[in-house]
């Protein structure tokens, strides 16, 4: 019987451990639910306040025309139902999801999706601000706060599934936000120092890259060392997770370049950010 009972805990710590989900007990998940939720809201706060923020700039008039007579609304429209898409079903997923660790990731995976679709949305409105920089390149301003939220988040959920300690993972998130900050003030620094933010942006892309590259590879660790069925389905979800990271996140410093050395090429910048 105790046998029996034993075996029963087990398959559901495994459940609750798939893909680097730890079952942490009762006082864990409590209590990383709270950091989590606060998170969330200290994320939409600063997002509120920087959009508002940023609705102060100056729209300029023949950078919206331009960028209008190149791209395509529908690539907004699609991006934006992609987001909605990816939105309803993390809180489906959030609202009747068992598992308390997962339902902190869907916590948090909402207000990504949110973020990002109500950018697109502002993008299709004709309300969020659009501008040329300091260097004749296309600046969407609210891009730079989305992403100053976004990104932080991802590499807080994903030290979720690592062994990282709080310090450390601090740490990552706050190089992640600097490294937002330097990408913005490389638009509105005049040359030749806007390429010392960019230097700098791109220093901290490697390490939060590196970082979120340990975080998986950790949780990878630990899935294997359990032995369970699924450690090898885990171990190629997490590695394929952290591949498409890389591969998404390298895009942006490559349109930042594309858009300094090609400022008039706007529909193939756009594309590139959005998908």
């Amino acid at each position: 019987m105790t046998s029996s009972v034993r075996e029963g805990r087990e398959k559901k710590k495994r459940r609750n451990s798939q893909v680097g989900v730890a079952n942490k007990g009762p006082e864990g998940d409590s209590q990383d639910g709270t950091i989590t939720l606060v998170c969330t809201i200290a994320a939409l706060g600063v997002y509120a306040v920087l959009n508002a923020l940023s609705q102060l700039l100056p729209r300029d008039g023949p950078a919206i025309s331009a960028l209008h007579a190149q791209v395509p609304l529908v690539l907004y429209q699609m991006s934006a139902t992609a987001f909605f898409t990816a939105l309803v079903l993390n809180l489906t997923s959030f609202l009747f999801e068992d598992s308390g660790a997962k339902r902190q990731l869907a916590l948090l995976s909402c207000t990504i999706k949110g973020a990002a679709c109500y950018t697109d949305i502002l993008m299709i409105t004709g309300k969020a601000t659009v501008m040329w920089d300091a260097h004749g390149v296309m600046l969407v301003p609210i891009r730079y706060v989305q992403w100053s939220i976004t990104t932080p988040l991802m590499v807080f959920i994903l030290s979720k599934i690592s062994d990282f300690t709080p310090a450390r993972t601090m740490k990552a998130v706050a190089a992640d936000v600097i490294m937002v900050a330097t990408g913005f003030a490389a638009h509105v620094t005049p040359a030749p120092y806007h390429w010392a933010a960019f230097l700098i942006s791109m220093l901290l892309f490697i390490y939060v890259m590196h970082e979120m590259g340990e975080m998986v590879f950790s949780a990878i660790r630990a899935e294997m060392a359990s032995a369970s069925p699924t450690s090898l389905t885990s171990k190629r979800s997490l590695i394929f997770i952290y591949i498409c990271t890389l591969v998404i996140w390298s895009l942006f410093p490559v349109c930042w370049v594309l858009g300094y050395f090609r400022p008039t090429a706007l529909l193939h910048n756009e594309v590139l950010v959005l998908f």
